[in-house]
């Protein structure tokens, strides 16, 4: 009953050591996470084993160097390699295209209109399918082209 009365304030274990350790007391945290510690030095500055051994002597810096610069070239190669391959398909496909039109246009049979009175009474559709047989100036190919088109100056 003394005890109850008393004027002497009664602390914990805790809060008895943390005062005679030297660190400031602290209350409950905010956050309720009571188990976490407070943060006593800045995390930039803990250096660990595992950091340490991230570091790596010059000649191995200079031998991945080399590696990477050997391994960056290889790739260059094979980007042209590849590059001239699908311009060789192109021009393949091109050169195809092209002996296919020759082709027909050698294939066509023809019916050369000498009346032009035969033009003034067809009607729209069927001159839409009238072409004219026309030199290429520059390859000196025969192409067919329509013949109300401007003529290709060379």
């Amino acid at each position: 009953e003394l005890l109850r009365h008393s004027a002497i304030p009664m602390t914990t274990d805790k809060a008895s050591s943390a005062a005679a350790a030297g660190a400031p007391l602290r209350g409950r945290p905010t956050s309720g996470r009571t188990w976490k510690k407070t943060q006593t030095s800045r995390a930039s500055s803990m250096v660990t084993k595992s950091n340490r051994g991230l570091r790596s002597s010059w000649a191995k810096k200079m031998q991945r160097r080399g590696q990477e610069r050997e391994f960056r070239e290889l790739q260059q190669r094979l980007r042209e390699e590849k590059k001239r391959e699908l311009a060789a398909q192109r021009e393949a496909r091109e050169q195809r295209q092209r002996q296919r039109e020759e082709n027909a246009l050698r294939s066509t049979q023809y019916q050369v209109i000498t009346d032009d009175s035969k033009l003034k009474k067809m009607n729209k559709k069927q001159l839409r399918s009238i072409k004219k047989l026309q030199v290429n100036p520059k390859t000196g190919a025969k192409e067919l082209v329509s013949p109300w088109a401007k003529a290709k100056r060379a």
